[in-house]
């Protein structure tokens, strides 16, 4: 093709003129003139639409003998320059992430996009380095000040768009990043070394060039280290772009100039010499230039006086060729538009944005406000800049009870006086920053009244300020104990920043940049809270708001009698949480206040949350069968009375089996035979801290039950000692370890992040609320570890006991079998298993299948409130805890305690009947 072209042809393939699809004929004309008459190589599109820009575009190839490079700056997509499409997130959100697989991905789309719409140049990535938070012109477009993250993160995002045949451009080189003046209106300096700028400003440029971006974009910038010419533009100075870009550096891609408009070298040379001096400088192709038939004509004269040979001038053309073939051009074919929209709004890119929104959420400091759990008090919600009914405020509303407000971003000192009379009731407040000014480097479209005003009132609430901005405005917040930051105001980013503060979301974010004491990778890491149901008011799900009222003083008493150090109580109905409070303190000392989120021992709870539930699972999948003999899977038992008892009999509790056996007994005689302080040879059962049980000591508990007595008539007798054995029927089974099966097929699922077995194995143990002072057995406090004898010996899994989890995970996990089997959409089992289970099976007990159940006559049963209907199923736990569930009603009460603390002997949460009273409250504030 070269050897084809004219000169006029060749010269006009240097050019890369502005166009614009929101312009009238005139400006169409303009480019028409361009292309037919002097040849222009390509167009860098700018404002307008994105149809009637593809139509142009397919316009504007027709009538090019050489099809045109078409260009964009869209380093956020496409968006940045045609309003009606995607927008994808900054580059200063995109470093805000820990990994850059994402980042890749997001080129990807824009690459797909780009191609859609016969786009064959992004100029992205910005590989500058911001470390000059005053920069006016890089700031928000850079990955942040970290010169690592900053070459990966570029070379992640060019690599996207590559692989989809859309040609990158690093700029702005050799680093626009440590600069304080806008190249838009003057030519900004980096008066550094050459040590210094090979060590920072150059680090990014390097890594992508080797790892083969394509092309790159000199700055308007003064580089006295390199050319000490006054008004020596970089992008037109031999001694940046031949010498230090293309000799040293090695670089053969295509080179770019910033757009030639600009005031940093536009104020100091004239249309057509400018042209000249760059690409004498070394350039490729000159963009957006003022005066293209000044320019040709120069050039003509430039070749014709020898000042441009025409060697050089192949050399560059030949490399605009071979970029354009590379990028398809020697195959064009115009873009269909009736398939535009479709291409430019696959859902898969609305998936991928909200994904980055998950994973940029930065949590720069946190007091014990996040996670946010309170339903004692109401949350005011200040919305600055947006409205009150935002995706923030609606996603928040799902957790829980939200008044919002809202005041404008430059507030008069009376708007605050009437913000500061509406937040006087409220405790808890959290100043959500919308709506702001992307360009400004000092106030972001706020005023320093409203900056004072906000500070003063966190000082005066427990509150938090969440940014849906750039993170330097935190210069004005350097003292607030909580801060989040969101950077954008998109609807996926105030999702995602309401799901941190809820504890939904885990906050993974960092800051890509220093502000003042909060330094770059900054970043409190958080971890899911776990499943837990929405909130609402009881009034909303038809009950008296006087709950909490009246439930409050049983808690007052319950803990001032000594009937528990502390407990967790949640109360819901219609699948949302209309009570929920953690009370008391861990133990009698009071140092450590019960927190929604701290796990207790739920001990018998265990055959319903473990065992049971997984029965059910084995039950619908045909694996086994309720009438089975245990005989059938443990075959050990043959030759004992044990052998024909059915599954059915075991869950009933009718099989005759005694309670419990204290097999722990025979061992503390001699306790050096059994246990050891640390864990060797077959002593590695850990069952308290500094002690390790016989691991053999297992099959002594099998063998006990084996060989004890039966009852000698069938009938309801509560047992643990088939549970036991259910646990050794099931692994059979599943061929692992209960744990793992119940996580894998319940917990993991439903995002239960605290319920689980063992749980110092994940737990920090200060979270863990201790249970009872064992001077007998294990002789300590006993915190992390469960308090059944039985359990221990086992290893800390058992089918009665062993599990632990909190108020608002087990009121997710009963939600899912009150919903019939089903959660959030997600099948777990189906509902006639459930019903199945959860009725009244036989005549000699009032128990469910598993399930304990209601008497017929509520007075003979003194553990549930008389109103409790015979739907009703849950069970209790020795440690003080209790379930139930009210399908008539739609209600899950849960209420947990270490009643046993200091010791077992503590009878008081019993012959008190908390549990109960609590539970009567709630059936009374039912509205009819």
């Amino acid at each position: 093709m070269l050897d084809s072209m004219s000169l006029e042809e060749k010269i006009g393939q240097l050019f890369m003129v502005a166009a614009y699809s929101n312009k009238d004929a005139a400006h169409v004309s303009e480019i028409e003139k361009l292309i037919s008459n002097y040849h222009i190589g390509g167009l860098i599109f700018f404002q307008g639409k994105a149809k009637k820009q593809l139509e142009l575009t397919n316009y504007y190839q027709d009538l090019s003998k050489v099809p045109l490079l078409i260009g964009i700056d869209g380093e956020w997509g496409l968006n940045m320059r045609l309003k009606d499409t995607r927008k994808y997130p900054y580059q200063m959100t995109l470093g805000s992430l820990k990994e850059d697989a994402l980042i890749y991905e997001m080129g990807a789309e824009i690459g797909q996009e780009c191609n859609a719409m016969g786009i064959h140049i992004n100029f992205a990535p910005v590989a500058d380095i911001n470390n000059n938070s005053n920069n006016p012109i890089i700031n928000f477009r850079s990955f942040g000040e970290n010169k690592e993250k900053v070459a990966n993160y570029s070379l992640a995002y060019a690599r996207g768009m590559q692989d989809k045949k859309v040609i990158a451009c690093a700029k702005h080189f050799p680093g626009h990043g440590d600069t304080d003046t806008d190249s838009h209106k003057g030519l900004p300096s980096l008066p550094f070394s050459k040590e210094r700028l090979d060590s920072i400003e150059l680090y990014p440029f390097k890594h992508l060039f080797s790892n083969g971006v394509i092309s790159t974009m000199v700055a308007h910038i003064s580089i006295p280290a390199y050319d000490n010419r006054p008004n020596r533009a970089a992008s037109i100075s031999d001694k940046v772009v031949t010498d230090l870009l293309k000799k040293e550096m090695g670089f053969t891609g295509l080179v770019f100039t910033d757009a030639l408009n600009m005031k940093g070298v536009s104020k100091y040379y004239k249309p057509g010499e400018l042209d000249l001096i760059a690409f004498e400088a070394g350039n490729d192709i000159l963009l957006f230039p003022e005066d293209v038939p000044t320019a040709v004509n120069e050039f003509k004269k430039a070749i014709q006086s020898n000042r441009i040979r025409i060697e050089s001038l192949n050399e560059r053309v030949r490399r605009i060729l071979y970029w354009k073939k590379w990028a398809g051009l020697d195959e064009y074919k115009a873009k269909p538009i009736n398939q535009l929209d479709s291409l430019l709004h696959l859902p898969q890119a609305d998936v991928l944005i909200q994904k980055i929104a998950d994973n940029s959420v930065c949590l720069v400091n946190n007091y014990n406000f996040v996670p946010y759990t309170s339903t004692s008090n109401q949350l005011a919600i200040v919305t600055i800049g947006g409205t009150k009914e935002n995706a923030f405020v609606q996603e928040m509303q799902k957790g829980v009870d939200v008044v919002s407000f809202q005041i404008k971003k430059k507030p008069s000192s009376t708007d605050i006086a009437i913000l500061k009379r509406q937040l006087i009731r409220y405790k808890d407040v959290i100043f959500a920053f919308q709506k702001p000014s992307i360009w400004s480097t000092k106030s972001f479209g706020y005023n320093s009244t409203l900056f004072s005003s906000v500070r003063s009132l966190l000082r005066q609430k427990k509150g938090m300020l969440v940014a849906f901005s750039n993170p330097y405005v935190l210069k004005n917040f350097q003292a607030e104990k909580n801060i989040l930051v969101a950077y954008e105001d998109g609807p996926e980013f105030q999702k995602a920043a309401a799901n941190v503060i809820l504890g939904k979301l885990a906050s993974k974010g960092t800051l890509p940049v220093s502000v003042g004491k909060f330094k770059e990778g900054n970043g409190i890491e958080t971890t899911l809270l776990g499943a837990y149901l929405p909130s609402s008011t009881p009034e909303k799900e038809g009950v008296n708001n006087r709950l909490g009222a009246s439930i409050e003083p049983l808690l007052s008493d319950l803990v001032e009698q000594r009937a528990a150090p502390g407990g967790q109580v949640l109360v819901a109905r219609n699948g949302k949480v209309i009570y929920q409070r953690a009370f008391g303190y861990h133990t009698y000392e009071k140092k450590r206040a019960v927190r929604v989120d701290d796990i207790y021992d739920l001990a018998s709870i265990t055959k319903v949350a473990a065992t049971t539930l997984s029965i059910m699972k084995l039950y619908e999948e045909d694996k086994i069968a309720l009438d089975d003999c245990l005989g059938k899977y443990l075959p050990y038992l043959k030759g004992s009375d044990k052998y024909n008892i059915t599954i059915r009999d075991v869950m009933l509790h009718q099989a005759r089996l005694k309670s419990w056996i204290p097999f722990y007994l025979e061992t503390l005689s001699s306790r050096d035979s059994f246990y050891s302080s640390t864990s060797s040879g077959s002593k590695c059962v850990q069952v308290a801290d500094d002690l390790y049980a016989d691991s053999s000591f297992r099959n002594s508990i099998l063998e006990q039950i084996k060989v004890s007595p039966l009852y000698s008539r069938k009938k309801y007798k509560y047992s643990d000692l088939g549970f036991i054995l259910l646990r050794f029927v099931l692994e059979g089974i599943v061929k692992e370890p209960l744990e793992k099966f119940v996580e894998h097929e319940f917990y993991g699922p439903l995002g239960l992040t605290h319920t689980t077995f063992k749980p110092l194995d994940k737990y920090n143990g200060n979270d863990i609320v201790p249970t009872e002072d064992d001077t007998l057995f294990r002789k300590q406090l006993l915190k992390g570890y469960v308090h059944d004898p039985a359990c221990a010996l086992l290893g800390g899994v058992a089918g009665h006991a062993g599990l632990f989890s909190n108020a608002q995970e087990v009121a997710v996990l009963f939600q899912m079998l009150l919903n019939g089997g089903e959660y959030k959409g997600i099948r777990y089992l189906k509902k006639a298993t459930v019903d199945y289970f959860t009725s009244k099976h036989g005549y000699k007990s009032r128990r469910g299948i598993g399930f304990d159940k209601r008497e017929n006559n509520p007075s003979n049963y003194m553990n549930l409130s008389n109103e409790v209907s015979l739907q009703a199923f849950g069970h209790t736990g020795f440690t003080g805890t209790c379930v139930w569930v009210d399908p008539k009603y739609d209600l899950v009460y849960v209420f947990l305690s270490n009643r046993i603390h200091p010791n077992q002997e503590n009878r008081t949460l019993i012959s008190g009947n908390y549990r109960t009273e609590i539970q009567k409250k709630v059936y009374e504030a039912l509205i009819p």
